[in-house]
């Protein structure tokens, strides 16, 4: 059994991705996803479009890669007899388009996965609260645990937190956390201790990304990356009123993370963003000048319901169905590689768990033409032969987002 290409459609404008299977690393361990969006989510605001709007340059190449994979998937129906597909017309930007889908589990534009019908929430005990308050308080100083063995693995979470974790074996590590307990539903009157898979390779610093940067640079010695990605939690009011993960208001210590310290002569950083202005503006004329990196291309990834739909109108001006991609590179890797990384193009694919962006591997792959080595800032999973350097490392490695296919890998 191996693992699906998350690719399901690509030109040289757009790529469809099926974003469960981007993110899988494991043959015998299958993704859990969420609920896929079937309809787009209504916004109170009038139905109206400025001239001003219509000439936006995202809307337009939204609109672009929507006709182009409709065209795909209306050529492509013809050919799979065995699929039961309905078709149906909208209107798109006064233009007719075809877009085909395949209720309910799975669609042209996104494969069966197996789906969470609860919702689970993680919980620190008041004990565990107070360690961690305490940990916070005290500069970290580093220590390499070293995982090799493939069976359960039991820490505390202050043996772990400001550390640097890393599994050397060969084997999927499966991490007893005490002092964090998976709440799976309600009803649940005790739960246990959180268990959480660690992949061959992954390693990851638990702490404050303002606070560790010494705790990274010592643990990887000379060691060069070949990318890093970064997910900042950019300040935003829905995120601040559901509490989902910790926001820090002052962007300015970005600046601070050492990713001219970190890569390679020849290397990439891809920073997710929202369509705030300001916060654009910040990461192409003044973060990536701060790190010695020259700014290259903007990608949107653009999130659509299960029936090919954006998830909000794209001409509203309250919310856009898509977020920014801001690409740079070293100077090197311009000078001798400028045209490999495409300008203006779109992801495309329905959403998973709110803030679980689909995996850039292929195209750092495409880019760097190696099977690259890197770093992920504000990382809420582990990858294979990666780093995960955050608050939250480990929340998606939490065993309830995965099941095991093989009796072998049962936790």
């Amino acid at each position: 059994m191996g693992i699906d290409c998350p690719v399901l459609y690509q030109d040289e404008r757009c790529v469809l991705l099926d974003s469960p299977a981007s993110i899988r690393f494991e043959p015998s361990l299958e993704f859990i996803t969420s609920k896929p969006t079937m309809k787009p989510y209504p916004l109170p605001e009038k139905e109206h479009v400025g001239s001003s709007e219509e000439a936006d340059p995202l809307v337009l190449q939204t609109l672009d890669a929507l006709v182009q994979i409709c065209t795909w998937i209306k050529k492509s129906s013809n050919k799979l007899g065995e699929r039961e597909l309905v078709t149906k017309h909208r209107k798109v930007d006064n233009e007719i388009s075809s877009s085909v889908t395949h209720i309910p589990e799975a669609s042209p534009y996104r494969r069966s996965h197996l789906v969470m019908d609860f919702r689970t929430k993680e919980e620190l005990t008041g004990q565990y609260r107070s360690m961690i308050y305490i940990l916070k308080q005290i500069p970290p100083v580093l220590s390499i645990i070293t995982l090799q063995d493939s069976s359960v693995q039991e820490y505390g979470l202050e043996d772990l937190y400001q550390q640097f974790l890393c599994n050397r074996s060969s084997h999927i590590v499966r991490l007893k956390l005490n002092g964090v307990k998976t709440i799976v539903n309600e009803d649940q009157s005790v739960p246990e201790w959180s268990i959480f898979y660690v992949p061959p390779g992954a390693s990851f610093i638990m702490g404050d990304v303002e606070k560790t940067s010494n705790v990274l640079l010592e643990a990887l010695e000379d060691m060069k990356l070949d990318a890093v990605v970064l997910d900042p939690p950019w300040p935003n009011r829905s995120v601040a009123r559901r509490n989902t993960y910790p926001v820090n208001r002052h962007l300015g210590y970005l600046r601070d993370i050492p990713i001219k310290h970190l890569l390679k002569k020849e290397g990439i950083v891809a920073v997710w963003c929202t369509n705030k202005k300001k916060y654009i503006d910040f990461i192409k004329n003044d973060l990536l000048p701060s790190w010695n990196m020259c700014y290259v291309a903007t990608w949107i990834w653009l999130k659509i319901t299960m029936h090919g739909d954006p998830l909000f109108d794209i001409h509203s001006k309250m919310r856009k169905p898509w977020e920014q991609l801001i690409i740079g590179a070293t100077p090197d890797y311009l000078q001798k590689h400028c045209k490999r990384i495409q300008e203006n193009y779109t992801l495309v694919s329905v959403p998973d768990y709110h803030s679980r962006k689909p995996s850039l591997h292929p195209f750092l792959k495409e880019w760097l033409q190696c099977d690259p080595i890197g770093l992920e800032v504000f990382g809420r999973c582990l990858l294979k032969n990666w780093i995960t350097w955050g608050q939250q490392p480990l929340y998606f490695m939490n065993s309830v987002y995965w099941k095991c296919n093989e009796r072998d890998d049962e936790p």
